[in-house]
């Protein structure tokens, strides 16, 4: 377990109130701040504008899709790919290629348990964390 540090913090990406919601919830009940934003060009003005540990991606999003988030966050910002949980309901071999191809985190198919998600979510602040220490 992390230690309680309110200058962690995850950004959630999802058009859905109810997943923003519960991926809120599971954020703070881990001492992170969540910011959530549901739909592409919200996300981006977030990356743009704001430092996140963790990043959750869904990728069917209205006006900009979460793929071109993501081709815009390897122009923009290609280091916050590898903090970056896309989460999404498309077909598994849509999946397999991005996983294949993305460099972020881990790609995660819906539906997902979410106790795996905050799994993820922890390990992937973790190995940021020590990244951080590293580069000290």
């Amino acid at each position: 377990m992390l230690p309680d540090d309110p200058l962690h913090s995850v950004l959630v990406i999802d058009d859905d109130p109810t997943i923003l919601l519960l991926l809120g919830a599971v954020a703070r009940r881990n001492g992170l701040v969540c910011v959530t934003a549901s739909d592409g060009e919200s996300a981006l003005t977030h990356i743009r504008g704001g430092t996140f540990d963790v990043i959750l991606l869904d990728l069917n999003l209205p006006a900009v899709d979460g793929f071109e988030v993501l081709r815009i966050m390897r122009e923009e910002t290609p280091h916050l790919l590898q903090r970056t949980i896309v989460v999404s309901g498309a077909p598994r071999e849509m999946l397999d290629e991005l996983r294949a191809k993305a460099g972020v985190w881990r790609v995660v198919r819906k539906p997902v348990d979410i106790r795996d998600l905050e799994g993820e979510v922890m390990a992937c602040l973790g190995e940021h964390l020590i990244r951080q220490q590293m580069e000290r």
